[in-house]
């Protein structure tokens, strides 16, 4: 199978355990949001759901909770994931989820077939995030409903007090395993990537989550440099940055008035019941 993006944990400075650490973080923190925004977008119990890029299925395993009568078809390109995912789900909903090895950008599934889809931080890694999104067009009903979940790393959110030389330190471990092609910008691109695809209905919301509700130790996989070591020992960061940055966190976690909040965003639109799906006028629901 041809990768259809860039994403590749393997590759990054702190390697595949701590990432699925990340992921797993990522979606506690941010579910709670994420669902008020999906069901307010359409997703409802009891539908047929295909969830794109579901890796170790974290996202994959809240759904069929929160929606106990959905089917879920959830797929991936690693099958490192998909075997983790599978011994996930197994015993939270055995027979309602169907794991496929795929790319979005294969098209090896059958058109027409799932009332609502889901895509959530996987357009960011593609080579060509428009003709994914033409695919989720194609594999919904006429009626269906797509949901992009993504970032814009342009307007994150905010640290306050600044945590000093934190970003730069990440940014300079990243290099390392920068996607060649992806885009974290991609969340200000969305609605028209969703309206050129044929989606009509389109419709952009934000969700924010935050230090005040969740606590800081909800954030420490986004800010604590304690996760930059690989990079020390790869060469990408000097120690004594490291050092610095540490010591800087801890001043920030001591900080009666530390606060974080982060910005995530959800596209959603729907695919036409009739014909005319491609360049119709742009609308909002």
């Amino acid at each position: 199978m041809q990768p259809a993006g860039f994403y590749d944990p393997e590759r990054g400075y702190l390697g595949v355990t701590a990432e699925l650490a990340r992921l797993e973080a990522q979606v506690q923190v941010s579910w709670p949001q994420e669902e008020r925004l999906l069901r307010a977008i359409g997703l409802g119990d009891g539908m047929g759901v295909l969830e794109v890029g579901c890796g170790p299925g974290f996202f994959t395993e809240r759904l069929l909770t929160a929606f106990p009568s959905a089917r879920v078809t959830a797929t991936d390109v690693r099958d490192d994931f998909l075997h983790l995912a599978r011994r996930r789900l197994r015993r939270v909903a055995p027979g309602r989820c169907r794991l496929l090895a795929t790319s979005i950008a294969d098209r090896s599934l059958d058109p027409d077939q799932f009332d609502f889809a889901i895509a959530r931080f996987v357009l960011q890694h593609l080579r060509d995030p428009g003709a994914a999104a033409g695919e989720i067009r194609r594999l919904l009903r006429p009626g269906g409903v797509a949901a992009v979940i993504e970032v814009d790393m342009g307007v994150w959110g905010l640290v306050q007090p600044r945590i000093g030389g934190l970003d730069e330190l990440y940014a300079r471990a990243g290099r390392r395993g920068t996607d060649p092609g992806g885009n974290r910008l991609i969340a200000r691109r969305l609605w028209r990537t969703l309206r050129q695809a044929g989606f009509t209905e389109v419709r952009l919301d934000a969700f924010v989550y935050h230090s005040d509700e969740l606590g800081l130790d909800a954030f420490a996989h986004h800010l604590d440099p304690g996760h930059l070591f690989p990079a020390v020992t790869a060469g990408c960061v000097a120690l004594t940055d490291y050092v610095q940055a540490k010591v800087a966190y801890e001043q920030f976690r001591n900080d009666p008035d530390a606060f974080v909040l982060l910005l995530g965003f959800v596209a959603s639109g729907a695919r036409p019941r009739t014909g005319g799906e491609a360049g119709a006028e742009p609308g909002a629901r």
